[in-house]
């Protein structure tokens, strides 16, 4: 049996962009969270061997993308008087409730970095779907920007991602198409994300 394809979706707030994940069914969401624990084991390997909590290391936390969550358990553990792991347990059964009443409205949208909301902060101007939970990352290699044979206006894709802004799909220079496409890019790759 194949996986479901994941609805990835990218929103844009005038030149700030980002993708998220749809999720609309209780099992799409208990899937993404059984992948997404990682995140905490991560976030507990900085506690264990980062400086920053543990004064027998000389290293920085080994997961730097994980570190705000690392401080996060570790505050709430601190200031409850319980241990690290129990913090970790209390902060993902708390996400997880709060998401599963969300969605009892309508889907939710969570971001790479584990944030989530119920509604979107902006319209969606693209979507991806795929196997897994593998968030779009796109570089100017996967920017095709392409003309009709004649024709007079320029389009262009990042990936299997067709461009657009707002309802603009085509594009009077190659320039213009390339610069649009270049917001869906990552920015360590010369994009705008």
């Amino acid at each position: 049996m194949t996986a479901p394809k994941r609805r990835f979706v990218f929103c844009r707030l005038n030149t700030v962009g980002g993708w998220w994940l749809k999720i609309d069914t209780l099992e799409c969401l208990l899937a993404w969270h059984e992948h997404h624990n990682g995140t905490y084991g991560r976030a507990f390997q900085n506690i264990l061997y980062g400086k920053e909590f543990n004064s027998q290391t000389p290293d920085h936390g080994p997961n730097p993308k994980e570190m705000p969550l690392s401080q996060a358990i570790w505050y709430h553990a601190a200031n409850r008087g319980i241990s690290p792991i129990q913090s970790v347990m209390d902060i993902s059964s708390t996400i997880l409730s709060s998401q599963v009443d969300a969605l009892r409205s309508g889907p939710i949208y969570v971001n790479d970095n584990g944030g989530w909301c119920p509604h979107l902060p902006a319209p969606v101007v693209a979507f991806a779907d795929r196997d897994g939970f593998s968030f779009p990352s796109y570089g100017r290699s996967d920017i095709r920007v392409t003309k009709f044979p004649g024709g007079e206006h320029y389009y262009a894709h990042v990936g299997a991602v067709e461009v657009r802004d707002g309802d603009v799909i085509k594009w009077p220079t190659y320039q213009e198409a390339y610069e649009h496409a270049l917001t869906f890019t990552n920015a360590e790759d010369g994009g705008k994300l």
